[in-house]
């Protein structure tokens, strides 16, 4: 990458490293893109799992379609069955899932195990803002809230054998101004509680 993209990076991950130390976290979660070809991308991937390994952290490569070169879970995977490590996997989130490229049957080629992250958030479908970071930065909604198929989401992650948790990425300028920190997380949640329930 950039000449100071390894200072920064080496900066980034210590800050991480100390926010999780600091939190009791168990995930740390990075993405794209990546600068070089695909077996540096690995070896890197590779070495941040075995140094994340030494704090008892997992590591989860998101797909972000539209905004770096990791845009589908097939060139997610690519880079984390690369790199084979036990505490290194991916994150499926919602939002890209339904914006990007894969559909529910492209998720189902997927080995759970590979999956250590779950991200949930819905959105209006079709799509109306083309601006792809404007769009995931500003329009998301609560989970059942919008026109995602997050119960068809939730039914394929089960029958994968996905144990990871479910993380809600709700981001929403509207929605965080709309009350309170405790009713729009109470609103959230709810959301997902009645996802979950209409996925049994």
């Amino acid at each position: 990458g950039p000449p100071d993209a390894a200072q920064r990076a080496a900066e980034g991950e210590a800050l991480a490293f100390e926010l999780a130390d600091g939190l009791g976290a168990r995930h740390l979660q990075i993405g794209g893109p990546y600068h070089r070809g695909l077996d540096q991308a690995v070896e890197a991937f590779a070495r941040l799992c075995d140094r994340a390994a030494e704090r008892g952290l997992k590591v989860a490569l998101e797909y972000l379609p539209e905004m770096t070169n990791i845009g589908s879970v097939a060139e997610a995977l690519a880079i984390v069955i690369g790199a084979d490590r036990p505490n290194g996997g991916i994150c499926v989130d919602a939002w890209h899932h339904e914006r990007g490229p894969d559909t529910l049957e492209d998720l189902m080629d997927v080995d759970g195990r590979w999956i250590v992250s779950v991200q949930m958030d819905d959105g209006e479908v079709p799509r109306t803002e083309s601006d792809y970071q404007v769009d995931t930065s500003t329009n998301r909604v609560a989970p059942g809230e919008g026109g995602f198929d997050l119960v068809g989401l939730t039914r394929t992650l089960r029958a994968l054998g996905v144990r990871a948790p479910i993380g809600l990425e709700v981001i929403s300028p509207t929605l965080a101004s709309s009350g309170s920190a405790d009713v729009v997380a109470r609103r959230v949640a709810d959301g997902m509680r009645s996802v979950l329930a209409a996925a049994r």
